[in-house]
C-alpha cells in the first residue's frame, strides 16, 4: 500500500538541500508554474518562510486536495502574484526575516522590484526533473538580500538534473545588494549553485552591488600527526574477509546493496599489526580513500572471500495473546458525510511522536470492515488511504466521533525533589484520591507483580506515591525512592477492583475520542511480535523452542540471562507462535547460558559472515602541537585534560606519514605550555556576478592552495573524530582529527572525497570541490542505529525504521546507513529489534 506523506513535506523540503534521486532524464525549458504534483516533492510553490518560526506564507501553492494551484495575494502584504505574466511583484516589502522560495515556477518566472525591498534569502529549486525553475529580477527598485546574514548565501539555486538549465538574470534597471554569511573566515559565497545545476546555471545582467572584500587575521596552528593507543576491544563494524593474494593479511569489509537486497559493492579496509605492541592494530592508510578501497561485487569476489561462522538463527514470533492485545494499529472513529454507512478510522500523522493522538497535524484515513476470523476491524482495500490535515477534516467531509466517559485525571509532576532538571524527570501521571486523606494528592507511578515459577505475573498491583507542592518553584513533585510508608504505597489490583482499597482513581466525565484497533493491509508480524533466537532441546527432538537474551546491569550487578519459550509453527499462517494464555506469554525462569545448556538446550545455527573484532587499535590523527620553554613538544587532550609528550624516536609510518606515539606526561601542566601558531592576513571571499560569469571579489590567500574546514557534530563521547580528505583527480590526501571543528590546509584545486569516522558512529562521506577559494563543509556523523540523525538511539529511531519498512516514509542516504543497526546492510525488522534491545539495555549497541 502506498501512503501519501504530505503533512511535513513543505517545511522539510524548504529547509534542506539534500540531493534526491532523479525521476526523469532532465527538465526542458518551461513556461509558467507546474500544475502537477509529486508525493515526495509536492508541486509548484511560491512564497516566504520565517527564519524564527516554522511559518510558511504561500502566495501560490499546489493544493493536493483540490489538485489545483491556489493563489493568495493576502498571504504576505506587499507581495502579489500575476499568473498571466508569471510575475511576483514586491513593493516596499521588508521580509528580511523570511526566506523566499521559488519552486517549479518555470523558466519565465520574474521577480519585479518596486521601491525599497528586502528578503532574507532566495531559494530557486528544481529538485524533480519534471519541471524547472529560473529567476529573473526586474523592476526599478532596490532589493537587499541577506543583510542580516541569516543564511550562508543570498541566492541558492539547486537542481537534480544534469540536463536542466536554470537561469539567473538581473536587469540593468534594478539594484541588488546581496550579502554572504557571517563566517569569520569569509569564504561563504553570495550565490550558491548546487547539485546538477553547477553545470547548468547561466548568469547575466548587471553586477550585484555591495560586495566588498576585507582582510582578516587568521590564526594557523601547527598540527602534528600522532598515534593514540586504545587497548580495549575494537568492533570494526565490518565483516572479516580473507584475501586470496594476501592470505595472512587482516581485512574487514562492509557492503552496499541495491534493489531487492542485491549486494552491489564492497568497501575493504586492511589492518596492520603495530610492531612492539601485542594484538594492537592500525588501519592501513595506503589502501586508499579513508584507509579503504572500494570494489564492485564482481571484483571483490575475485580477490576476497567473507569469513563465515555458525551463528544463532533468529526468527520473528508472536502469540495468541499478542494477536489479541497488540496486533494492528489504533485509529479514532470518523464520520464521512458522503458515506454515512461506512466505518472510518483515522490514524494520527505528522507528529513527532508516532501514533500520538494529542493534536496531530493530520490523519491517515482508512475505511474498515469487521473481520470475524481476525476478531478485529481490517482495512477495506477498495478505499485508497488518504491523509488529511486536522483543520481540513470538515472541508473534506469528515467529523471526529466522540463519547462521554469517566476519564482518570492527570497531573504534571517531577519525580524526585528539586532541582527540577536532569537527571530527574517529569511527566503526566494519573491522579488518585485517598479516603483517609481527602485533601492529599496521590499519583500512580508504576506497576508491580511477583513472577511465578512458570513466568506468570502473580499478585499484580500499582505503585502509588504522595505528591508535594513546591510553592517557590510552582511545581509538583514526588520521591519514588523515599521508602517512606506515608509517601510510597503498594496497592493490589484486587483491592482496586473490589473497592476495598482506600485509593480510588480521580475521574470526571469528559468527551473523548472513540478509539478502535484495526489491521492495515500492509501490517506485518514484526510490528507486534518478537525477534527470538531458535533453540532445540536434546530430549525433545520434535519440539521447537526459542529464547530472548537479556544483557543488562542493574544496581551495579551485571545480568546475562535467557528466557526460554516453547513454540509451534502454524503452516496455514506461516508464523511461529510461542505458548500463551489469556494473561500473556509464558516462559521458563530466566536462565544463565550455563543453566540453559545443562537443561539440554542448544542454539540452532546457520553460517553468517563473522564480525571483525580487534583486541586493540591505534587511532591516527592530527592534533595541535604545544611546546614548553625548553622547546619540548606536547599535545593536550582537553576531555579530560591530559598532557602527552611527543617522542620523535617512536612513531608509526602509515600511508607515507609519520605518526608519533604519545606518552602521558602527568607532571606537565598545560598552563606551562604554549600552542605553536602563526597569524596570516587573508582576504575574505565573496562571489559576484559580472557580465555572464561568476567572479571572486578578493585575491584569496597568498598561496595557490586553499583551506577546507568546518564544524564537527558527533555524539556519545568526547573522543576525536577523524576527518580525511582525498583527491579524486589528484594525489592530495590529508587526515586530521578534532572534536568540534577541523581544518585541512594547503589544498589545491580539485574534486575531493571528505570522509568522517568515529568509534560507534556510522562512517560518512562528502564530495567537495576546491576551485580558487577556501571551502567550508560542516560534517555530522551519528551513532549506529540513529535513523533520524538526532544523535540519540531511542524509540524514535525504531519508529522511523518501521515507517521505512512500511513505505510510509522512506529513509534515504545517510539516514538509511544509520538505520542498519545490526550491520547486515539490510534495513528491516531485525534493525527494529536490535534498537529495542539497545533501549532496554538487553544488548547495548555501544
Amino acid at each position: 500500500m502506498k501512503r501519501i506523506i504530505s503533512l511535513l513535506l513543505v517545511a522539510a523540503l524548504l529547509l534542506t538541500m539534500g540531493c534526491f534521486t532523479a525521476f526523469a532524464d532532465g527538465a526542458q525549458p518551461t513556461s509558467g508554474p507546474w500544475t502537477g504534483f509529486n508525493m515526495m516533492f509536492g508541486g509548484a510553490r511560491l512564497g516566504f518562510s520565517s527564519f524564527t518560526s516554522i511559518t510558511n506564507k504561500y502566495v501560490l501553492n499546489y493544493d493536493y486536495g483540490t489538485q489545483e494551484l491556489m493563489g493568495d495575494n493576502e498571504a504576505m502584504p506587499g507581495a502579489t502574484y500575476d499568473k498571466a505574466s508569471n510575475t511576483l511583484t514586491i513593493k516596499d516589502l521588508n521580509a528580511s526575516d523570511y526566506s523566499m522560495f521559488v519552486w517549479f515556477m518555470g523558466d519565465d518566472f520574474k521577480l519585479k522590484i518596486e521601491g525599497d525591498c528586502s528578503v532574507g534569502v532566495i531559494y530557486v529549486y528544481n529538485y524533480m526533473n519534471a519541471y524547472s525553475s529560473s529567476l529573473s529580477i526586474i523592476g526599478t527598485g532596490k532589493l537587499t538580500i541577506n543583510e542580516k546574514k541569516n543564511a550562508e548565501s543570498a541566492i541558492v539555486m539547486y537542481s537534480s538534473s544534469e540536463n536542466s538549465t536554470e537561469k539567473l538574470s538581473i536587469a540593468d534597471s534594478v539594484t541588488v545588494d546581496a550579502y554572504a554569511g557571517s563566517n569569520i573566515s569569509g569564504d561563504n559565497p553570495v550565490i550558491t549553485v548546487g547539485g546538477a545545476a553547477e553545470n547548468g546555471v547561466t548568469a547575466g545582467g548587471k553586477l550585484i552591488e555591495g560586495l566588498k572584500s576585507e582582510q582578516v587575521k587568521v590564526i594557523k596552528t601547527t598540527v602534528v600527526d600522532i598515534a593514540m593507543p586504545y587497548p580495549e576491544e575494537y568492533n570494526t563494524y565490518s565483516y572479516e574477509a580473507k584475501s586470496k593474494s594476501d592470505p595472512d593479511g587482516i581485512y574487514g569489509a562492509t557492503f552496499t546493496y541495491g534493489d531487492d537486497d542485491n549486494i552491489t559493492g564492497y568497501r575493504v579496509r586492511k589492518y596492520l599489526p603495530v610492531p612492539g605492541y601485542d594484538n594492537m592494530y592500525v588501519t592501513d592508510l595506503s589502501m586508499g580513500e579513508g584507509g579503504s578501497k572500494r570494489y564492485s561485487a564482481e571484483d571483490f569476489n575475485k580477490e576476497f572471500t567473507l569469513v563465515t561462522s555458525p551463528q544463532p538463527k533468529e526468527a520473528d514470533v508472536t502469540s495468541e495473546w499478542r494477536e489479541k492485545n497488540v496486533k494492528g494499529e489504533t485509529g479514532i472513529r470518523l464520520k464521512n458525510t458522503a458515506d454515512p454507512e461506512g466505518f472510518y478510522l483515522g490514524s494520527p500523522a505528522g507528529t513527532w511522536e508516532p501514533y500520538s493522538f494529542e493534536n496531530p497535524q493530520g490523519y491517515y484515513i482508512y475505511r474498515v470492515t469487521w473481520d470475524e476470523e481476525e476478531g478485529m476491524y481490517v482495512e477495506d482495500t477498495s478505499f485508497e488511504v488518504i491523509d488529511v490535515r486536522t483543520e481540513e477534516l470538515a472541508e473534506k467531509g469528515y467529523e471526529i466521533v466522540y463519547e462521554t466517559k469517566d476519564v482518570v485525571q492527570e497531573l504534571d509532576i517531577w519525580v524526585l525533589p528539586a532541582p527540577y532538571e536532569e537527571p530527574n524527570w517529569n511527566g503526566k501521571y494519573e491522579l488518585l484520591k485517598r479516603d483517609s486523606d481527602p485533601d492529599g494528592i496521590y499519583v500512580q507511578t508504576g506497576t508491580y507483580y511477583t513472577q511465578g515459577d512458570n513466568g506468570e505475573h502473580l499478585d499484580p498491583g500499582i505503585l502509588v506515591d504522595k505528591v508535594f507542592y513546591d510553592e517557590e518553584n510552582d511545581v509538583y513533585y514526588t520521591d519514588i525512592y523515599a521508602n517512606d510508608p506515608e509517601i510510597n504505597f503498594h496497592v493490589s489490583d484486587e483491592s482496586m477492583e473490589d473497592g476495598t482499597s482506600e485509593f480510588k482513581y480521580d475521574t470526571k466525565p469528559e468527551k473523548v475520542q472513540i478509539k478502535e484497533r484495526f489491521l492495515p493491509d500492509d501490517y506485518e508480524i514484526w510490528q507486534y511480535g518478537n525477534r527470538v533466537t531458535l533453540l532445540t532441546k536434546a530430549d525433545e527432538p520434535g519440539e521447537m523452542y526459542c529464547c530472548i537474551h537479556w544483557d543488562y546491569t542493574e544496581n551495579g550487578v551485571k545480568h546475562d540471562d535467557y528466557t526460554v519459550y516453547h513454540m509451534t509453527y502454524n503452516e496455514a499462517e506461516g508464523l511461529y507462535y510461542v505458548d500463551s494464555n489469556e494473561d500473556g506469554e509464558i516462559g521458563s525462569d530466566d536462565m544463565t547460558l550455563e543453566e540453559m545448556t545443562a537443561a539440554g538446550y542448544s542454539f540452532v545455527t546457520e553460517p553468517k559472515p563473522a564480525n571483525l573484532i580487534l583486541d586493540g587499535y591505534f587511532s591516527l590523527y592530527g592534533e595541535t602541537q604545544f611546546t614548553d620553554k625548553n622547546g619540548k613538544k606536547y599535545i593536550v587532550d582537553n576531555y579530560p585534560e591530559t598532557v602527552y609528550a611527543i617522542d620523535e624516536t617512536r612513531f608509526i609510518t602509515n600511508g607515507g606519514n609519520k605518526y608519533y606515539i604519545l606518552e602521558e606526561a602527568p607532571d606537565v601542566n598545560k598552563a606551562d605550555l604554549s600552542d605553536d601558531h602563526r597569524e596570516e592576513l587573508v582576504n575574505a571571499w565573496n562571489y559576484r556576478l559580472e557580465e555572464n560569469e561568476y567572479h571572486f571579489n578578493g585575491s584569496g590567500q597568498a598561496s595557490e592552495n586553499y583551506e577546507v574546514k568546518g564544524a564537527i557534530t558527533s555524539y556519545l563521547s568526547d573522543k576525536d573524530v577523524t576527518v580525511k580528505l582525498e583527491g579524486k583527480n589528484n594525489d592530495f590526501t590529508a587526515t586530521v582529527t578534532g572534536k568540534d571543528s577541523y581544518a585541512i590546509e594547503n589544498v589545491p584545486d580539485g574534486e575531493y572525497t571528505l570522509s568522517v569516522e568515529k568509534k560507534d558512529h556510522v562512517d560518512r562521506e562528502y564530495t567537495i570541490t576546491v576551485n580558487g577559494a577556501n571551502v567550508t563543509q560542516d560534517v555530522k556523523i551519528c551513532p549506529i542505529g540513529d535513523a533520524n540523525n538526532d544523535g540519540k538511539v531511542n524509540a524514535k529511531d525504531s519508529n522511523a525504521i518501521m515507517r521505512h519498512i512500511s513505505k510510509a516514509s522512506i529513509l534515504t542516504d545517510y539516514n538509511l546507513l544509520c538505520a542498519n543497526a545490526n550491520g547486515d546492510t539490510k534495513v528491516n525488522a531485525k534493525d527494529v529489534n536490535r534498537i529495542l534491545r539497545h533501549i532496554s539495555k538487553a544488548e547495548p549497541l555501544f
